[in-house]
């Protein structure tokens, strides 16, 4: 996969998770339950996923690495990402 590639599959990944992320608080979940179910997202592509480029390999070690908090860390940062790439 080449780059021009593996930037629009993140754009298109970044799409996805913020549209998921606005229906989630148009229904009304509170941010803590937002990032419960984006951790439990993560582990279960840690366990299922196969990573396609070094960007997805570099985040599939640092998730496996993670502790219990680290990874709660993890999901709090990918959720503040989408939020600033829904304002831009």
């Amino acid at each position: 996969m080449n780059n021009q590639n593996e930037s629009l599959n993140w754009e298109k990944w970044k799409k996805v998770l913020g549209t998921a992320l606005d229906k989630s608080r148009n229904v009304g979940l509170s941010d803590k339950i937002i990032e419960s179910s984006v951790k439990k997202i993560g582990d279960f592509i840690a366990m299922a996923a196969e990573p396609e480029n070094e960007s997805e390999k570099l985040l599939l070690n640092l998730w496996k690495t993670a502790t219990k908090e680290e990874k709660k860390v993890i999901a709090r940062l990918l959720i503040k990402m989408i939020d600033g790439s829904n304002e831009s």
